[in-house]
């Protein structure tokens, strides 16, 4: 665009504007879907008064009201549809509405449902693992295998439409599978030898309890998602939405955490007096032995880990997959240094590296470390979120 010979500025300083951007007011639905475009394109409230408005959202308000738009042709039509057919074609019509609402009815209990599918599948596998005792060893790994493979099927069925970045996605699967391993690599790393561990009864807790908090994790993102949208319509300023948003996304973080823990908590319990036929004093009894007994950091290490990934799974499900995979992928390289520092002690005469890896092994056990490891990833990646999931263009849909 050239810059006009004259000084003062043009009589209209927002028709620019929406020439730059006529395709995007064309296609939103409301006032809010240009205000958060507009923050994603990096106007503010201070660029907003150059434009002659005291914010985004009064900015967007005139952007929405000066973009020609066939509002009428629906009404229209559909006029000319009742009065040509009279009154012996609304029967079909109002049919087809109540048959649409019972669809939407279904389809929403369908979603609503669906994340208790990885839960109760996982749930199920000792039972289908032990039918397959009279099996070959190959042919129970194979057994095995394909269990946990459709397992991960329904994550991903539950999870599909977030975003997801592939490296998110394999640093997750290695950050499980290092839980899933119950301290062993660090062992070897450690001393060079590896216990020996059952898988069950106490491995068995963690892909249980994760498998579980599938199904909070989905419903507090969606908690999320629909709590804070309604609120760019009954806030003025970018300012003021993002003060309104902080406490409800540390609600929603807060709320699955504590889901999560009683998750884990009720899932070793379970699994050490109901799975596996071991002892059992009641289910509070042995909720409160998983927390505060030896798998006590098993149970932190799944907790820190799951609380990474719901943090990961909110930003890419509102637009940042490359800041979900940074903080996934910090997670692995504290997990890989702590490995490597306790090698180098372990193995060599470097003793200083992984003194205090062998510290926080020693004290609390060897889960403790890729428990603190996703700990840490989580604190900084909840940071990451509170600035990005508070601002509008998170909250922006991009289809009507």
């Amino acid at each position: 665009m050239n810059v006009p010979p004259y000084p003062h500025r043009p009589a209209d300083p927002v028709r620019s504007l929406l020439h730059h951007h006529r395709e995007l007011c064309a296609r939103a639905v409301d006032p809010l879907e240009i205000a958060a475009a507009l923050e994603a394109h990096g106007i503010t409230d201070r660029t907003a008064a150059r434009y002659r408005h005291r914010d985004v959202f009064s900015l967007s308000e005139e952007l929405y009201a000066r973009t020609p738009r066939a509002d009428g042709a629906g009404e229209v039509h559909g006029a000319d549809g009742a009065g040509a057919g009279g009154p012996r074609d609304e029967a079909p019509g109002a049919r087809t509405l109540r048959h649409s609402r019972g669809a939407g009815r279904a389809r929403s209990a369908v979603a609503a449902l669906l994340p208790l599918l990885p839960g109760g599948l996982c749930a199920a596998a000792p039972a289908a693992y032990a039918l397959t005792e009279s099996l070959p060893a190959p042919a129970r790994a194979a057994a095995g295998a394909a269990g946990a493979l459709l397992v991960l099927l329904s994550v991903r069925l539950c999870l599909r439409g977030t975003a997801l970045s592939g490296t998110a996605v394999l640093g997750g699967c290695l950050l499980a599978g290092h839980a899933l391993a119950g301290g062993r690599p660090l062992a070897w790393a450690l001393d060079g030898r590896v216990p020996v561990v059952d898988v069950l009864p106490g491995e068995w807790c963690v892909p249980l309890g994760l498998a579980l908090a599938v199904a909070p994790a989905v419903w507090c993102a969606r908690w999320f998602a629909a709590r804070a949208r309604p609120r760019l319509g009954d806030s003025r300023s970018l300012e003021e939405f993002a003060a309104r948003t902080r406490p409800l996304l540390a609600a929603a973080v807060a709320l699955f955490a504590a889901t999560l823990l009683a998750v884990l908590a009720a899932a070793h319990a379970l699994v050490d007096g109901g799975l596996t036929g071991g002892p059992s004093g009641g289910v509070i009894d042995g909720v409160i032995g998983g927390v505060t007994g030896p798998e006590g950091a098993r149970i932190a290490e799944a907790a820190a880990l799951g609380t990474l990934l719901f943090t990961a799974l909110l930003l890419s499900a509102h637009g940042f997959p490359a800041a979900a995979a940074g903080g996934v992928v910090a997670a692995c390289a504290l997990e890989a240094a702590a490995l490597a520092a306790a090698a180098a002690s372990g193995h060599t005469r470097l003793t200083l590296p992984g003194r205090p890896v062998e510290a926080l092994a020693t004290a609390w056990g060897p889960a403790a470390v890729p428990a603190a490891a996703c700990a840490c990833a989580a604190l900084a990646l909840s940071a990451v979120a509170a600035s990005r999931l508070t601002g509008a263009s998170a909250h922006h849909r991009e289809e009507p």
